[in-house]
């Protein structure tokens, strides 16, 4: 996950929370998937954009081996500094090159990789055309293109306060350039010249409320980024926080996400497909 509206600040504090998400299972899941669609090959040339702690390029660096390299951008310090980290931590350090950039701009030439991979990365470019056109641009002819991002639409959490609830969503949805991305992407993956467009729903669902958990990070993220907006204060965001507690212990919990799983190819002229 990776911001490029600024208005949720990914400092340290946050990247450890993030990464405490991603380290979930329902996250690993979604990463099976990513890595399950790009199908990455020893020797290949990859991009990871927007890596967040680095969980995933990691694990495409892994795949790629020692004659491949997977490169990153993100347009946060804090988040290339969490994967350069990990990647040092598990030896892949000299498979993965770091960029600081946008997902709008990429600092690549013309068919630089075999396949490029954004994770919860395009809901928060405002400009989403320009970033799929980037894509295309720097993939070869017949790489690929996978995309993870979430519908906001989806998201359910059970409280008593609806009310509060509702509001406390809308706080969040300030941090987005587009809640309901997923709707959108198949036509503009068309637009942007991809074929062979193939979608998959990464569904998340809870019905206890642990630190193992998706949703768990997530409450935690939204309820800091809601203080002061949308009409939100410290004390309706202490009482959300209960009511979730409340609902926690008496069996009551409800967390449901749907993300959505997107792979295309670039067409290659030589081939047809």
């Amino acid at each position: 996950m990776a911001t490029q509206q600024g208005t949720l600040t990914f400092d340290v504090e946050v990247g450890r929370k993030l990464e405490a998400i991603y380290a979930t299972p329902d996250a690993v899941t979604r990463r099976r998937a990513a890595l399950d669609a790009v199908q990455a090959q020893p020797g290949e040339n990859g991009l990871d954009i927007g890596p967040g702690p680095g969980f995933l390029a990691c694990e495409l660096a892994r795949q790629v081996g020692p004659t491949g390299r997977v490169a990153t951008v993100d347009n946060n310090p804090t988040m290339l500094a969490m994967t350069q980290q990990r990647a040092l931590d598990q030896g892949l350090s000299d498979r993965i090159d770091l960029h600081q950039s946008d997902a709008a701009t990429l600092p690549f030439p013309d068919g630089a990789f075999d396949f490029v991979v954004a994770s919860q990365v395009y809901e928060y470019v405002a400009g989403i055309e320009q970033a799929l056109a980037e894509a295309w641009r720097v993939l070869r002819p017949g790489g690929r293109l996978v995309i993870i991002d979430t519908d906001w639409d989806t998201l359910v959490i059970h409280a008593d306060d609806v009310e509060l609830t509702a509001r406390i969503n809308r706080a969040w949805d300030e941090h987005l350039a587009h809640r309901t991305l997923p709707q959108r992407l198949p036509s503009l993956l068309s637009q942007a010249g991809f074929k062979g467009t193939v979608a998959r729903l990464v569904p998340v669902l809870s019905t206890e409320h642990h630190a193992d958990t998706y949703g768990y990070g997530l409450i935690g993220l939204m309820a800091n980024f809601a203080r002061g907006r949308a009409g939100v204060d410290d004390r309706d965001v202490d009482s959300w926080l209960a009511d979730i507690d409340r609902q926690n212990a008496g069996r009551g919990y409800f967390f449901s996400l749907n993300q959505y799983l997107f792979s295309a190819t670039r067409p290659d002229a030589r081939t047809g497909i």
